[in-house]
């Protein structure tokens, strides 16, 4: 038998209406959240396609190593600290391995801070000038391509996943009377520069390591071309699986 009352009809209509608002603040909730990842994407992407389409990163790269020059600097250098407290060997120490470099540091005795990176950034721009040099400037603008293309896709994999995993546990916050929402476009766009800030520095990293090989001690898949390229690290006898032809 079917139930009909001005009350329970007017209720039925009430809950309804709040079900319907429920559904719809929980569907904006998931907009609002994919938007974060949508604006992360664009720029991915768009540094991607600008990639793929063959446009030089060599300016790009250029303004990465004044950066990354900077950022080494200011771990060994304090500004607070008398030039006799530096750790000047700590500093040479980074920047061979970050850009397989040796400095002399005599070179460096009686500067000041910015001396002590005009001396470093020249330094490092003539060694990435002198590796043009030695691959052909085609063929290094390939290899940045291929560089960066490759680190693009891993770290941004890598972030895919951190981001779901900040999303499943981001609702806690709201325990801490903090709005959800806001601490995950916080945090995700850390985690995002920080992503961005790794890609730069491995990429950078790998470009100054990559070295030309003798075509008869390795073939690969660039065996087409007149001269081949690895990693330094990859002509270890001992460890032949870890050959990073680029």
């Amino acid at each position: 038998q079917v139930i009909e009352h001005p009350w329970v009809t007017k209720s039925i209509e009430i809950a309804q209406r709040r079900v319907e608002q429920h559904n719809f603040e929980i569907r904006k909730q998931l907009l609002d959240y994919d938007n974060v990842m949508n604006k992360q994407r664009e720029v991915i992407y768009g540094q991607r396609r600008s990639t793929l389409e063959g446009a030089s990163l060599k300016e790009e790269i250029v303004d990465i190593i004044d950066k990354v020059v900077g950022d080494i600097l200011a771990m060994y250098i304090n500004d607070n600290t008398s030039a006799e407290e530096w750790d000047i060997a700590g500093l040479i120490s980074a920047l061979k391995l970050k850009f397989d470099i040796e400095i002399d540091s005599s070179k460096l005795q009686n500067l000041n801070k910015a001396q002590i990176k005009e001396e470093i950034y020249k330094d490092v721009i003539e060694a990435y000038e002198g590796k043009e040099r030695s691959l052909g400037t085609d063929m290094m603008r390939h290899l940045e391509r291929m560089v960066f293309l490759q680190i693009i896709d891993i770290k941004w994999k890598d972030h895919l996943y951190a981001m779901d995993y900040l999303r499943e546990g981001i609702g806690l916050r709201a325990v801490g009377q903090r709005d959800p929402l806001v601490e995950y476009k916080r945090e995700g766009f850390e985690m995002f520069s920080q992503m961005i800030t790794v890609i730069e520095e491995e990429a950078i990293e790998t470009i100054f390591r990559i070295q030309a090989a003798k075509p008869e001690r390795f073939r690969g898949v660039f065996s087409s071309v007149s001269q081949e390229f690895l990693h330094p690290e990859a002509t270890r006898p001992e460890r032949p699986q870890e050959n990073i032809v680029t």
